[in-house]
C-alpha cells in the first residue's frame, strides 16, 4: 500500500512531534515524507462552515504557501477541504492527518482530494496502523498531531464546543502559535490570548511570527 512506518529515530519523523506530551511511537506515512520538514501551519475548522468561512480557509492557505509554509489539515468536510484545496491551487504541499489507518479514506468522498495531495508532493499521515477504523476518540487524538507537527494553528471557523477547539487546546498546551478568524469559537480563543486575524496585515504578522519562531 506504499505506506512507510516512521519510528521516532527516523530523520523524517517530525522533530516538533517528538516534543509533545505522549507523542506517537510510530507514524504511518503515505506520500512524500519530506513534506513533513520545514514550516507547517495547521488550518482547521468546522465541517459545517459559512460561505465566508470556506472563502477564508482557501485564501489563508494560498497566502501561507506564498511564504513557503506547508498547510496541515484533517481532510474533513468543510474548512479542512478548502484549506487543502487552497494550498494545492497555490502549488504548495499539504499534509492530511488521518484518524484511522491509511488503507482507507474517510470520508470516502474525499478520496480524489487525497490522491491530489499525494500527486502534488504532499502526504497523508496517521498514528494508527492499517485496518484501524475511525472512532470519536481517534479524531480527538488526531487533533493533537495536527498541532504537534505544526509551528502554529489557525482556527478559521468553529462552534464554541466544536472539534476544532480540541486542536486549539492542544495547540496551547504544546505552546504553538494560535490564531483565529472571528467567525465562531471566539470566547475560548479570546481568553487564550490567541491572535485574531482580521485582515491581510494581521495574517502577514502571524506568518512573520511563524517563520521567526524556533522550538529548538
Amino acid at each position: 500500500m506504499d505506506i512507510e512506518v516512521l519510528a521516532q529515530t527516523s530523520p523524517y519523523f517530525p522533530a516538533l512531534l517528538k516534543k509533545i506530551n505522549k507523542p506517537p511511537l510510530l507514524l504511518f506515512v503515505k506520500g512524500n515524507m519530506a513534506a513533513l520538514q520545514g514550516d507547517l501551519v495547521a488550518v482547521v475548522g468546522t465541517r459545517q462552515p459559512s460561505v465566508r468561512g470556506l472563502q477564508l480557509a482557501y485564501k489563508i492557505s494560498t497566502k501561507l504557501v506564498q511564504h513557503d509554509i506547508a498547510v496541515v489539515s484533517g481532510l474533513a468536510e468543510g474548512i479542512d477541504v478548502q484549506a487543502h484545496f487552497g494550498c494545492l491551487q497555490a502549488n504548495g504541499k499539504t499534509i492530511a492527518v488521518m484518524a484511522h489507518g491509511l488503507d482507507t479514506i474517510y470520508p470516502a468522498k474525499n478520496a480524489k482530494l487525497a490522491e491530489l495531495i499525494l500527486q502534488s508532493g504532499g502526504c497523508l499521515i496517521s498514528e494508527y496502523p492499517p485496518q484501524t477504523k475511525p472512532e470519536k476518540y481517534t479524531f480527538v487524538q488526531r487533533n493533537r498531531i495536527q498541532s504537534g507537527i505544526s509551528k502554529g494553528v489557525i482556527i478559521v471557523e468553529s462552534k464554541d464546543n466544536g472539534g476544532s477547539m480540541h486542536t486549539a487546546k492542544f495547540c496551547l498546551k504544546q505552546q504553538r502559535r494560535l490564531a483565529y478568524v472571528a467567525l465562531g469559537g471566539q470566547l475560548l480563543l479570546q481568553q487564550s490570548g490567541a491572535m485574531p486575524l482580521r485582515d491581510d496585515k494581521d495574517l502577514k504578522c502571524y506568518i512573520d511570527q511563524i517563520q521567526q519562531v524556533s522550538y529548538g
